[in-house]
């Protein structure tokens, strides 16, 4: 196990090496990958293997993103030698993680494809089409450390290259742009609760399923703002003019029940003056309901 840890600890100092020259070169406006707060544990190949599948997904994936599809055409262009298999190493983890993470359905060709490339991969390391015992794991799990050490290798070499390139300062505005302009359903689900949690109404709606759904929409409108602009600002102007357009209430036709109105065509009439009144003060249930009774809507 010593030698896959001292192979985790270089990539570990790769990913710092090329997070500390990505941020010097932006001025501080680019960090290669964010943090990853997946843990490895180091007690079996196996178990480690598949830590490390998780790990990586994440750094490649999830944490890096529009920073290593960049370099990688960065690499191509200046014809960095790398490996098929390191330039290949982003879609092995992909395939793996897939396969031994989630339920194939055999008859579609792109899991069949998935599970193909996997075990063509494991055999061309152990002689077979998965591991079976702790030796073969550490085989194939030192083996997809050295694709990632050439693959970060060749990124870190990219961008010394790139540095030193004549058109540096056009490239690096191009990246810089792509990066500010990079958004992940994530980020609006952080924006889309901190939205909510002030209007009061963050305790009953699926933040994740309304960010993936209206993602799109609120991407296209950032993407009409000039260069320049502040995320969080203008996702919060978008996302409030979402929740209010929607018209999400923390208190109901029940709750106006249960506090003694009568059941009628009124009971409408007065969850609509409470739903106007919560969005010109947006307050809690509790406050909003004690709002009622004070304004005598109960009958």
């Amino acid at each position: 196990m010593v030698e896959i840890s001292d192979k985790y600890t270089r990539i570990m100092e790769l990913v710092s090496s090329i997070n500390l020259a990505t941020t010097r070169i932006s001025g501080g406006r680019i960090v290669f990958f964010r943090e990853i707060s997946i843990d490895i544990e180091f007690n079996t190949f196996e178990g480690c293997f598949k830590d490390m599948i998780n790990w990586l997904y994440a750094l490649y994936f999830e944490v890096s993103k529009p920073n290593l599809d960049y370099m990688v055409d960065k690499i191509r262009a200046n014809h960095i030698a790398l490996s098929d298999q390191a330039m290949e190493t982003k879609k092995l983890i992909h395939a793996i993680r897939t396969v031994r993470s989630h339920n194939l359905d055999l008859s579609k060709s792109d899991d069949r494809n998935k599970r193909n490339y996997c075990e063509e991969w494991f055999k061309a390391k152990i002689g077979r089409s998965t591991p079976v015992d702790e030796g073969s794991w550490r085989i194939c799990l030192s083996a997809l450390l050295d694709q990632v050490l050439s693959f970060l290798g060749g990124i870190e070499q990219g961008i010394a290259i790139s540095e030193g390139n004549d058109e540096f300062d056009v490239a690096l505005s191009d990246w810089i742009k792509k990066v500010e302009r990079s958004y992940l359903p994530h980020d609006f689900e952080v924006v889309l609760a901190s939205v909510l949690k002030n209007f009061g109404i963050d305790i009953f709606l699926d933040t994740n399923k309304i960010a993936k759904r209206e993602f799109q929409v609120w991407a296209k409108q950032l993407d009409s703002l000039q260069d320049g602009f502040d995320f969080h600002t203008e996702a919060s102007r978008i996302v409030t003019k979402f929740v209010q357009k929607e018209g999400y209430c923390p208190v109901d036709q029940k709750d106006l029940i249960d506090i003694g109105c009568t059941p009628g065509f009124h009971l409408k009439e007065i969850l609509q003056q409470v739903c106007a009144e919560f969005y010109r003060q947006p307050r809690h249930k509790d406050a909003l309901l004690n709002w009622v009774r004070q304004s005598r809507l109960v009958r």
